[in-house]
């Protein structure tokens, strides 16, 4: 309509108006880029001018044909470089997750014939609370140098382990096992001499006994009640036992852990 000419010319005014007055303000005129008119036809040189002019043009055209080459080059290298680096850290990866896996696989198997030499069941007959108890016992065993088995002086035999003494002895001979014949304060002297020599024929075996609060407490009301009559020599009893407050064996105990360090140079 009229009205929307009308006002669309008055936008325009207004537009040229401003721009007119900030090209007074800053200075500054724009025109329209006025096209080269080229080498008027009255110049005697001007077919060398323009031989000039495209040969100068052609060596700019060669110049940005090299530049472009010369880019494509370096990053087909980068991209060459970058695959061959990602195989190799694939490769790498597989190589460490089939190493990994290989250990796993040993790992399992030693801890299966661990569990099979202790119980003489297959792992999977065994619990999951054994399995790990297992698992962690052959990781002991197998970072010791000297295996120290605790056996209660009441029943030695009960409380001992064979499979473990087997396991131990087919692992390696410079592993050790040591005999802790312990409580000896609660059966008769001769009985831990019997056992000590019983046991010393197959491995090295020290008496001990520990010391606990209760132990002490125990001591303590001792020396404080009434001590009865000391009975005569002929009346002593047949089987006296060890009733010392006091730790039994520990000196004997590091005494042989030192001595065998020295010999095996680890210390």
């Amino acid at each position: 309509s009229l009205h929307d000419k009308y006002k669309i010319r008055k936008k325009v005014h207004e537009h040229n108006r401003k721009t007119k007055r900030l090209e007074r303000i800053t200075g500054t005129t724009q025109h329209a880029s006025r096209k080269d008119p080229g080498i008027p036809n009255l110049c005697p040189y001007k077919a060398q001018l323009l031989a000039q002019m495209e040969e100068r043009q052609q060596r700019l055209d060669d110049q940005k044909e090299d530049q472009k080459k010369k880019r494509k080059e370096a990053q087909a290298k980068m991209r060459a470089e970058g695959q061959n680096a990602l195989s190799e850290m694939r490769t790498q990866a597989a190589a460490r997750g089939a190493e990994f896996e290989k250990k796993e696989e040993e790992m399992q198997s030693e801890d299966a014939s661990f569990i099979k030499a202790m119980t003489g069941k297959h792992s999977k007959a065994v619990s999951a609370n054994r399995k790990q108890f297992f698992q962690e016992l052959r990781k002991v065993v197998a970072n010791s140098d000297i295996i120290l088995e605790v056996l209660d002086a009441r029943d030695p035999l009960g409380s001992r382990s064979p499979q473990l003494e087997e396991y131990v002895n087919s692992l390696n001979k410079n592993k050790r096992i040591v005999l802790i014949l312990n409580k000896i304060d609660l059966v008769p002297r001769e009985v831990v001499r019997g056992w000590i020599a019983y046991l010393s024929q197959e491995y090295p075996t020290v008496a001990f006994k520990s010391v606990t609060a209760a132990s002490r407490a125990r001591a303590a009301a001792t020396a404080t009640a009434t001590t009865p009559a000391a009975p005569e020599a002929s009346e002593a009893p047949a089987a006296a036992s060890v009733t010392h407050s006091e730790t039994m064996g520990g000196d004997t105990l590091i005494h042989l852990l030192k001595s065998y360090a020295r010999s095996h140079n680890i210390m």
